[in-house]
């Protein structure tokens, strides 16, 4: 500052002066200038080994969901053309689930009963012959009229029977259908939006080398969009405070992990400290220019916007009144199901019956599982086998980011030396 007054005092060429004013005016913005030296690359690479090098610890259902993940896409990418799974694999699979087999179970206690009383009204009704048309005189001789009565009837509307439950199969298997289309669609997406997140957090990786000149501030905020990314998988997974704290020790202080800790959207706070962070590295003028540091905004900004969908995709749930009705439905359909069986079938029908219930209500339990993909059951997406590629991907990008400064010419604080810009021809023009 003392320099630049001078050559204001003495009367310098133009274009000094108003390179001088621009200095002054920089020393004169609030947060600057830096009194903290700048780290060496031995200490940002142990900073970044400290905090990206040891793997996350894991519960035993979560290491089963990770082996099962793991195996599975193993399996699909040594099966090309190959089935996947035996027989006895694809069974096991479909009975892996205990509440479509406790409906199940019901259902088939239901028929059951049904084809039971079915069959002996029938014996009973050859046997036992009443005269004048079931004219009878006492309660007992009534009720086995009446039921009698009632069998009849049902043999008799048999093709009643079945038109009538055709015609209800055919609105639940639409709606069925339109559901499991729905939850595999919302499956799909959240398996897009997430690899779009992590495309916006390696983005933001390689923005931030190219546009910081200070290496620690650089892989501080490689380190972050990594730890962003983490919090999301967290999020959503709405994992317990203890799985913040492990990734974040080493990027945040206690102060930050309590503010973060005590945040009803975690993932938006550490956005807004990856804003700071990039406040305070353009008020200490370790961001080359204006455009590199919007750019480098835009890639935060994607990394909200997408985690707004999915958090949309995890909270939103199906509408009330489809839920109810499909569910009505399917219970009204699987009720009169047997009454339509029982006159071809008749003891044959529990087991029929009870396959074709057993079938709707897997897909029912289907459409459920799909509904929210991130959880840690089998059909759901391993966004934690995701997590764990990129720490491994940012911790080598960090490394090999250092060492290439320091290979390629970049002194502390991102400034390349003469030398090296005497080889490409001198330097650029400052715009």
């Amino acid at each position: 500052a003392v320099r630049c007054g001078g050559a204001l005092a003495h009367g310098a060429p133009r274009p000094q002066v108003a390179g001088a004013e621009l200095v002054l005016q920089w020393v004169a913005r609030r947060g600057a200038a830096s009194s903290m030296p700048t780290p060496s690359s031995d200490r940002i690479l142990a900073w970044a080994r400290r905090a990206l090098g040891p793997p996350l610890e894991r519960s035993e259902e979560q290491n089963l969901a990770r082996s099962f993940w793991q195996n599975d896409w193993k399996r699909s990418t040594a099966c090309v053309g190959r089935p996947r799974s035996s027989a006895l694999e694809t069974f096991r699979a479909a009975v892996a689930s205990r509440a479509p087999l406790r409906s199940t179970l019901l259902y088939s206690g239901y028929c059951g009963v049904l084809t039971s009383a079915f069959s002996f009204l029938n014996a009973r009704s050859h046997h036992h012959h009443r005269g004048h048309h079931g004219v009878v005189g006492n309660d007992d001789d009534f009720l086995w009229a009446s039921a009698n009565l009632a069998m009849e009837h049902v043999c008799n509307s048999h093709y009643l029977m079945q038109g009538a439950t055709g015609f209800l199969a055919s609105g639940l298997f639409l709606m069925l259908s339109l559901r499991l289309n729905r939850s595999y669609a919302r499956w799909w997406e959240g398996g897009q939006l997430y690899g779009d997140l992590l495309s916006a957090s390696r983005n933001l990786m390689l923005t931030s080398q190219l546009s910081i000149t200070d290496k620690a501030v650089a892989a501080e905020v490689s380190m972050l969009a990594y730890a962003y990314v983490r919090c999301v998988e967290f999020h959503l997974r709405q994992a317990e405070d203890g799985r913040y704290v492990e990734v974040l020790r080493c990027l945040l202080s206690e102060p930050q992990l309590e503010a973060l800790l005590a945040s009803p959207q975690r993932p938006l706070w550490l956005a807004q400290h990856l804003t700071s962070t990039m406040s305070r590295a353009y008020d200490k003028n370790h961001v080359k220019n204006v455009r590199l540091l919007v750019s480098i905004m835009a890639d935060i900004a994607a990394l909200v916007k997408t985690t707004q969908h999915l958090h949309r995709l995890q909270s939103l749930p199906e509408p009330w009144s489809y839920q109810r009705h499909m569910h009505f439905t399917t219970q009204v359909w699987l009720s009169i199901l047997p009454l339509a069986l029982l006159p071809s079938l008749h003891v044959a029908t529990p087991v029929l019956a009870t396959a074709i219930g057993f079938v709707v209500y897997k897909l029912d339990d289907i459409s459920l599982e799909l509904v929210n993909p991130f959880g840690l059951d089998r059909s759901d997406l391993g966004i934690c086998l995701s997590g764990d590629a990129l720490q491994q991907e940012t911790l080598a990008l960090v490394e090999a980011y250092v060492r290439q400064c320091d290979s390629a010419g970049i002194e502390d604080g991102g400034k390349v030396r003469e030398e090296v810009w005497e080889t490409w021809g001198g330097k650029p023009p400052n715009d």
